[in-house]
């Protein structure tokens, strides 16, 4: 209902919604496991859900621009909970994490441009320093959630190009969620890829910066299918998984 009270431009409703923000916050904190998680969680999944239901309503409506929800609201209700979903993804309760995770692929599609800066600097730390495999494997998910508006998020495939190292060394026939997801996020990458090569601008810096990744790549997955051979050369189911991402 609350997202039905503000007027295009946010207004009083919009800093009474800033307050209660505010007021909430403590008690996302990860250390935090108490019988409110639930309702919790709820909340932050489900306002951003509103807004972008209001958001795609206005649209089939074809409601006049200056009376749809502006892009400034938006921007200022991800920016509200942004922090308190990408803090709640380290959250000892996986009630929570689950509803982060909504959260944010809400969030994904109502301000790309608030939600992926912090978003994926958290993600290059997870993966690249977070000693708890927990903690890794959350952020692949997260990541492989939100790789449609990622692969529409434009600067320059930069950002998808940084994940590549982590995303290849994440191959780990010891762990086959892992490996699933990580396949999974470089099939989607290598058809990125390969439609920025066919292209022109921007859209061709993934393309080419994917060429210095390629040999790590073929040598990561080669390495694994090495190590998933047993002694008689039979290679592991896990391994399909493997050779797909290669052929892709």
């Amino acid at each position: 209902t609350i997202t039905w009270l503000l007027d295009g431009t946010g207004g009083e409703t919009l800093r009474h919604l800033q307050q209660l923000t505010r007021s909430l916050e403590g008690f996302y904190h990860p250390s935090t496991v108490h019988d409110r998680n639930t309702s919790l969680g709820t909340l932050l999944s489900s306002l951003p859900a509103a807004f972008l239901s209001r958001m795609k309503l206005e649209a089939r409506r074809g409601q006049p621009p200056e009376e749809q929800l502006q892009q400034s609201v938006k921007d200022a209700v991800v920016g509200m909970w942004a922090p308190i979903a990408l803090t709640t993804l380290n959250s000892k309760s996986m009630t929570l994490v689950r509803h982060a995770s909504r959260a944010l692929h809400s969030m994904a599609n109502l301000s790309p441009a608030v939600l992926f800066p912090p978003l994926l600097e958290r993600a290059q730390l997870v993966l690249g320093f977070a000693s708890t495999p927990g903690l890794k494997l959350g952020m692949l998910g997260v990541l492989q959630g939100l790789m449609g508006p990622l692969l529409e998020y434009d600067s320059d495939g930069r950002h998808l190009v940084e994940l590549l190292p982590h995303i290849v060394e994440g191959i780990d026939p010891n762990d086959t969620m892992k490996t699933q997801y990580c396949v999974s996020l470089l099939y989607s990458l290598s058809q990125r890829a390969v439609l920025s090569a066919e292209g022109c601008g921007p859209r061709q810096a993934l393309g080419y910066a994917m060429d210095d990744f390629v040999v790590a790549i073929v040598q990561k997955t080669l390495e694994q299918l090495t190590s998933l051979g047993a002694s008689n050369g039979v290679v592991k189911p896990t391994g399909t998984w493997l050779v797909t991402s290669l052929r892709h």
